[in-house]
């Protein structure tokens, strides 16, 4: 039997896992956490895109696109979709303007509904910092469900779950993967799987497995309660706002990339400080996003604040001007596979991406 070992028990660390075992692999999946889901999977806005949030990238888009309703199929019990979700652009700073928007989605073959924006009055957003608008369907991920369907789902495939266990070496000796923490061995593996997204501090033998180079940014959203109906609203194409519900039927999280990232690192870790600032919300950021989202929604119904939401995201760097987000599983040193990605809809890909090449590799 293959014997698999994937690092991170993140979305895309615990789908790969479930899809493997079921076609009949041998899964550890080890988290260096003390749950699933404990990182930046867990810490997100959690949107599952349909492909017009990047109009400047329109691969970004049709990958996307093409994962959008395989992911709605696969996780339908963990899914929000009780609201209408619209995409706004900004009169003024758009890096996209009506026009080009437009043309992706044709080019692309998303789906958009123009609207006349007095429909958006309810929302209480400004409508003189709007040019146009869209409605098109997305959703959001319930993550308590998300969760309960994952452990569901390791125990049923049989997948050795691995909490608090961090692997910070893997070297190769006569074709297979020997892990270690700490110096113990962990146990042999045909294949490895990382997906923790440049978050590990894994040595080999074989090669320097942590070269990848990625743009880290320090992340924190504001999570408020409102008894407003819920609705999702972006606005493109800048450092605007985003404002969607979570899988609380009376929250909603408040992200804006100007407010929002807090730090941008670009190497192969981040920073070791910003682990810290991890557990802390910090009092200028909930200001600056309070500033934000009242600036933006003049008319959005009362609200409380119930937190933050931190996370260390990592994106391929270099990637600013055009926003650029494409998933890529690469084998990077023999049998061993590297997933990077951030963007949740898509993966459905990576999984069968996996399959394909472990089966191909060494059939179960």
């Amino acid at each position: 039997m293959t014997r698999v070992l994937i690092v991170g028990a993140g979305i895309f660390g615990i789908h790969s896992a479930i899809e493997l075992a079921k076609f009949g692999a041998e899964i550890t999946l080890a988290e260096a956490g003390s749950e699933i889901l404990a990182g930046t999977s867990g810490n997100s806005i959690l949107r599952i895109h349909s492909g017009l949030h990047y109009p400047r990238d329109s691969e970004t888009a049709i990958q996307s696109q093409n994962g959008y309703k395989p992911f709605l199929e696969y996780y339908s019990d963990c899914i929000r979709l009780d609201f209408q979700n619209y995409y706004g652009l900004a009169r003024e700073n758009s890096k996209s303007s009506k026009i080009e928007i437009e043309q992706m989605a044709k080019s692309t073959g998303i789906h958009i509904d123009n609207l006349d924006l007095d429909h958006l009055a309810t929302t209480g957003i400004d409508l003189d910092l709007l040019e146009a608008a869209w409605q098109i369907p997305e959703g959001v991920v319930d993550l308590s469900k998300l969760k309960h369907f994952y452990l569901s789902a390791i125990n049923q495939n049989q997948v050795s779950l691995k909490i608090n266990l961090n692997i910070d070496e893997l070297n190769m000796k006569h074709g297979r993967w020997f892990a270690y923490n700490s110096g113990n061995l962990v146990g042999e593996f045909d294949f490895i799987v990382r997906a923790t997204h440049g978050r590990d501090a894994i040595k080999s033998n074989i090669k320097d497995l942590s070269n990848q180079v990625y743009e880290f940014h320090l992340t924190s959203m504001l999570e408020i309660s409102s008894l407003s109906k819920p609705f999702g609203m972006t606005v493109l194409d800048g450092a605007f706002i985003s404002l969607l519900p979570t899988g609380d039927e009376q929250r909603f999280l408040v992200y804006g990339p100007g407010v929002s990232i807090l730090e941008r690192s670009v190497g192969i870790k981040p920073p070791i400080g910003w682990n810290e600032r991890l557990k802390v919300s910090e009092p200028s950021l909930i200001e600056s996003t309070i500033g934000l989202l009242e600036r933006w929604f003049p008319g959005f119904a009362p609200y409380s604040i119930v937190g933050t939401r931190n996370a260390i995201r990592s994106v391929q760097s270099g990637v600013t001007k055009t926003d650029r987000r494409v998933t890529q599983v690469s084998e990077i040193a023999p049998k061993f596979y590297d997933v990077k990605s951030t963007k949740i809809d898509h993966v459905i890909e990576v999984g069968q991406v996996l399959i394909s090449e472990i089966l191909r590799a060494s059939p179960v």
